[in-house]
Protein backbone atom coordinates (compact mmCIF):
# COMPACT_ATOMS: atom_id res chain seq x y z
CA UNK A 1 0.00 0.00 0.00
CA UNK A 2 1.00 3.29 -0.79
CA UNK A 3 2.47 5.72 2.08
CA UNK A 4 2.61 8.90 0.39
CA UNK A 5 0.84 11.07 2.03
CA UNK A 6 2.48 10.05 5.37
CA UNK A 7 5.62 10.42 3.45
CA UNK A 8 5.07 14.03 2.00
CA UNK A 9 3.92 14.57 5.75
CA UNK A 10 7.84 14.58 6.86
CA UNK A 11 8.76 16.62 4.04
CA UNK A 12 8.42 20.60 4.71
CA UNK A 13 8.51 22.07 1.13
CA UNK A 14 5.32 19.64 0.13
CA UNK A 15 3.53 20.86 2.91
CA UNK A 16 4.32 23.89 2.52
CA UNK A 17 1.27 24.79 -0.11
CA UNK A 18 3.94 26.14 -2.14
CA UNK A 19 3.62 23.18 -4.99
CA UNK A 20 0.76 22.35 -6.77
CA UNK A 21 0.21 19.00 -8.18
CA UNK A 22 0.36 18.67 -12.18
CA UNK A 23 1.27 15.22 -12.94
CA UNK A 24 0.72 11.63 -11.38
CA UNK A 25 1.40 8.71 -12.56
CA UNK A 26 1.69 5.17 -11.63
CA UNK A 27 4.43 3.96 -13.65
CA UNK A 28 3.77 0.29 -15.23
CA UNK A 29 6.21 -2.19 -15.43
CA UNK A 30 7.01 -1.87 -19.15
CA UNK A 31 5.67 1.14 -20.31
CA UNK A 32 5.67 1.96 -24.14
CA UNK A 33 5.57 5.82 -24.49
CA UNK A 34 6.75 5.18 -28.91
CA UNK A 35 3.46 5.66 -29.79
CA UNK A 36 1.38 7.41 -26.79
CA UNK A 37 1.76 9.91 -24.10
CA UNK A 38 2.06 8.46 -20.74
CA UNK A 39 -1.92 7.93 -19.15
CA UNK A 40 -1.44 10.17 -15.85
CA UNK A 41 -3.76 9.53 -12.97
CA UNK A 42 -3.89 13.46 -12.72
CA UNK A 43 -2.97 16.04 -15.60
CA UNK A 44 -3.47 19.61 -14.16
CA UNK A 45 -0.87 20.99 -16.63
CA UNK A 46 -3.56 22.61 -18.99
CA UNK A 47 -4.71 24.91 -15.09
CA UNK A 48 -0.86 26.43 -15.08
CA UNK A 49 -0.27 29.76 -16.52
CA UNK A 50 2.95 30.09 -18.83
CA UNK A 51 5.48 31.26 -16.40
CA UNK A 52 3.75 31.04 -13.40
CA UNK A 53 5.95 28.91 -11.23
CA UNK A 54 9.55 29.25 -10.19
CA UNK A 55 10.47 25.41 -8.64
CA UNK A 56 9.58 22.73 -10.08
CA UNK A 57 9.51 19.14 -7.50
CA UNK A 58 9.58 15.69 -8.33
CA UNK A 59 8.17 12.84 -5.96
CA UNK A 60 8.78 9.40 -6.45
CA UNK A 61 8.10 6.18 -4.31
CA UNK A 62 9.08 2.59 -4.89
CA UNK A 63 7.93 -0.05 -2.04
CA UNK A 64 8.50 1.19 1.23
CA UNK A 65 11.60 3.86 -0.52
CA UNK A 66 10.75 7.37 -1.37
CA UNK A 67 12.61 10.67 -2.32
CA UNK A 68 11.27 14.08 -3.60
CA UNK A 69 14.06 16.48 -5.07
CA UNK A 70 12.99 19.71 -6.18
CA UNK A 71 14.68 22.83 -7.62
CA UNK A 72 14.36 25.92 -9.74
CA UNK A 73 12.37 25.83 -12.56
CA UNK A 74 14.15 24.54 -15.94
CA UNK A 75 11.45 25.15 -18.04
CA UNK A 76 8.58 28.02 -17.79
CA UNK A 77 6.04 25.62 -19.50
CA UNK A 78 4.16 22.91 -17.41
CA UNK A 79 3.81 21.22 -20.52
CA UNK A 80 7.11 19.93 -20.24
CA UNK A 81 7.73 18.62 -16.96
CA UNK A 82 6.05 15.49 -17.47
CA UNK A 83 7.56 12.21 -18.69
CA UNK A 84 8.81 13.11 -21.56
CA UNK A 85 7.67 10.80 -24.77
CA UNK A 86 8.26 10.44 -28.66
CA UNK A 87 4.71 11.72 -29.21
CA UNK A 88 3.91 15.33 -29.45
CA UNK A 89 1.28 15.10 -26.71
CA UNK A 90 4.51 15.38 -24.63
CA UNK A 91 5.37 18.37 -24.66
CA UNK A 92 4.07 22.09 -26.55
CA UNK A 93 2.45 20.09 -28.87
CA UNK A 94 5.25 21.05 -31.83
CA UNK A 95 8.35 19.44 -30.92
CA UNK A 96 9.54 16.94 -28.76
CA UNK A 97 10.42 17.80 -25.39
CA UNK A 98 14.66 17.96 -25.01
CA UNK A 99 15.86 19.35 -21.76
CA UNK A 100 19.71 19.26 -20.86
CA UNK A 101 20.58 22.04 -18.74
CA UNK A 102 22.14 22.95 -14.85
CA UNK A 103 19.67 23.66 -12.36
CA UNK A 104 19.89 25.09 -8.85
CA UNK A 105 18.78 24.96 -5.28
CA UNK A 106 18.52 21.44 -5.53
CA UNK A 107 17.18 20.03 -2.73
CA UNK A 108 16.57 15.88 -1.88
CA UNK A 109 14.71 14.83 1.07
CA UNK A 110 14.67 10.74 1.70
CA UNK A 111 14.38 8.21 3.72
CA UNK A 112 16.70 6.68 2.21
CA UNK A 113 20.38 7.09 4.06
CA UNK A 114 23.00 9.30 2.14
CA UNK A 115 20.13 10.81 -0.39
CA UNK A 116 19.08 13.74 1.97
CA UNK A 117 20.76 17.37 0.78
CA UNK A 118 19.49 20.70 0.27
CA UNK A 119 20.94 23.73 -1.51
CA UNK A 120 23.34 21.14 -4.66
CA UNK A 121 23.47 22.34 -8.24
CA UNK A 122 22.17 19.65 -10.61
CA UNK A 123 21.39 18.44 -13.43
CA UNK A 124 18.30 17.61 -16.23
CA UNK A 125 18.85 15.53 -18.88
CA UNK A 126 15.26 15.20 -20.14
CA UNK A 127 14.20 13.80 -23.80
CA UNK A 128 12.56 10.50 -25.27
CA UNK A 129 15.55 9.13 -27.51
CA UNK A 130 18.40 7.08 -26.57
CA UNK A 131 21.82 8.90 -25.12
CA UNK A 132 25.11 8.24 -25.42
CA UNK A 133 28.21 9.01 -23.24
CA UNK A 134 29.15 12.38 -24.35
CA UNK A 135 29.25 15.32 -21.98
CA UNK A 136 26.78 16.89 -24.09
CA UNK A 137 26.92 20.24 -22.16
CA UNK A 138 30.72 19.78 -20.54
CA UNK A 139 29.30 19.06 -16.76
CA UNK A 140 31.95 19.19 -14.32
CA UNK A 141 33.12 15.47 -13.16
CA UNK A 142 31.20 14.00 -15.61
CA UNK A 143 33.11 11.38 -18.23
CA UNK A 144 32.92 11.67 -21.99
CA UNK A 145 33.50 7.82 -22.35
CA UNK A 146 31.02 6.31 -19.69
CA UNK A 147 27.32 6.57 -18.95
CA UNK A 148 26.70 8.59 -16.11
CA UNK A 149 25.41 12.49 -14.78
CA UNK A 150 26.56 14.22 -18.18
CA UNK A 151 25.44 12.52 -21.02
CA UNK A 152 24.06 13.66 -24.29
CA UNK A 153 20.69 12.77 -26.07
CA UNK A 154 20.89 10.89 -29.70
CA UNK A 155 18.58 12.34 -32.62
CA UNK A 156 16.71 9.02 -32.61
CA UNK A 157 15.66 5.90 -30.82
CA UNK A 158 13.37 5.04 -28.28
CA UNK A 159 14.47 5.30 -24.84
Amino acid sequence: ASNTAANLAHIPEAVSGDYQLVYELNIPSNPNYNIAPPLYNKDTHESIRFASFDRIAYYLEVDDEYVWVSMDTFTDDSRKIGVPCLSLECGDGVTRTVIQQIVNNVNVVSNVAGLNGLGYTGNVEFWPFNYGPANGISIPGASTTDYDFGDAPAADGVY
